[in-house]
């Protein structure tokens, strides 16, 4: 809980410096409801959770520098880039978190649908 918790206030600083592209909604006070659920998941379940799946991931495993990449809308995030706060995902550890998985969400402007599969 701690590690979830001194990365969503670094987020949030980031965030609040104007550094972070996009908006934040932070874990802050809810990082029981993530541990709890890791407590009762198997290596391969995934999560899908809301607007604050960043907390899940951690939870379960996903790194917090491939996340924060993620939100700050790195190549090097967990979903490439292209996940920012709604949907980290880590697809290779079969480790997920968020509303939508990446390989289901719709392109960005300018970019073109790729097959994922």
């Amino acid at each position: 809980m701690l590690e979830i918790r001194e990365f969503e206030l670094k987020a949030r600083d980031i965030f609040r410096s104007g550094q972070m592209p996009g908006f934040i909604h932070v874990y802050v006070g809810e990082e029981a409801v993530a541990v709890g659920v890791r407590a009762r998941l198997r290596t391969h379940d995934y999560i899908a959770s809301t607007h604050r799946g960043h907390g899940h991931g951690l939870a379960k495993g996903i790194s917090a520098r491939s996340v924060m990449a993620e939100l700050m809308d790195g190549v090097d995030g967990c979903s490439g880039g292209r996940g920012d706060e709604i949907e980290p995902c880590d697809q290779e550890s079969a480790r997920k978190a968020g509303a939508q998985p990446s390989e289901l969400r719709a392109p960005k402007d300018g970019e073109r649908p790729r097959r994922t599969s």
